[in-house]
């Protein structure tokens, strides 16, 4: 038969166990708060977004393209310019 000694002592075990489910509840809530800000500043960028209207968005992309966009020469003048370099050949 067992005797006194040889019997599990229950309050260290009862404070491990305490002390893990805190510290789990804590990186849980941590993480989910972390997430939070995450989707909140994702949804602020996207609302910022979407304020902008949509034709002036695809005008101003229309615009790049047929200028040249930054530093480029545009469609129609690369297209005229390599017409005239295959028509020199």
């Amino acid at each position: 038969m067992a005797c006194e000694e040889d019997k599990i002592p229950v309050a260290p075990l009862a404070t491990i166990t305490l002390v893990g489910v805190h510290v789990c509840l804590v990186v849980a809530f941590g993480v989910g708060a972390l997430l939070g800000m995450a989707e909140r500043d994702a949804e602020a960028e996207r609302a910022a977004n979407a304020a902008r209207p949509y034709a002036a968005s695809i005008a101003e992309q229309k615009a790049k393209v047929q200028n040249g966009g930054e530093g480029g020469m545009g469609v129609e003048r690369a297209m005229d310019r390599l017409v005239r370099n295959q028509e020199a050949k």
